[in-house]
């Protein structure tokens, strides 16, 4: 697995569910420490700092499990296979597949394909139904 494509989606998980200050920097901290140990192969630091990013998120309302998932492969990449195989059991039991949504959309003006959290996508797809259902009953 290539650099795990973390650091983008802890920044960006913060952005979307607007962190506070303290939050947010402790929350980057903490990714940029993840980051880093994995990088340097050191397993055994990087599984906890794993954890503890699920743990911040969590406690601001996001339930995303594959930090849990990162800190279940950092553990057996550290051959702690106890704690790996109790992360990965209760990802299992919580009917985590690792599969995520992604929502975009295309920018009229520029083209350009931006990246959205799914509130605003819904937000801006119950808009457009609105725009539609109006030109459609002006058009009868």
């Amino acid at each position: 697995m290539k650099k795990l494509i973390l650091g983008m989606a802890i920044v960006a998980s913060a952005f979307a569910f607007a962190q506070k200050g303290d939050v947010n920097a402790k929350l980057q901290a903490t990714n940029k420490e993840a980051m880093d140990a994995y990088n340097a192969k050191n397993y055994a630091v990087a599984a906890p700092k794993f954890v503890e990013i699920y743990d911040l998120l969590k406690a601001n309302g996001q339930d995303n499990k594959i930090y849990m998932y990162y800190a279940g492969l950092s553990h057996a990449l550290a051959n702690n296979n106890d704690p790996a195989i109790k992360i990965y059991t209760d990802l299992v039991n919580s009917g985590f597949t690792g599969v995520e949504t992604t929502y975009t959309a295309k920018e009229k003006k520029s083209g350009q394909i931006v990246p959205l959290d799914k509130t605003t996508w819904e937000l801006m797809k119950k808009i457009l139904t609105i725009q539609i259902l109006k030109q459609s009953s002006l058009q009868v």
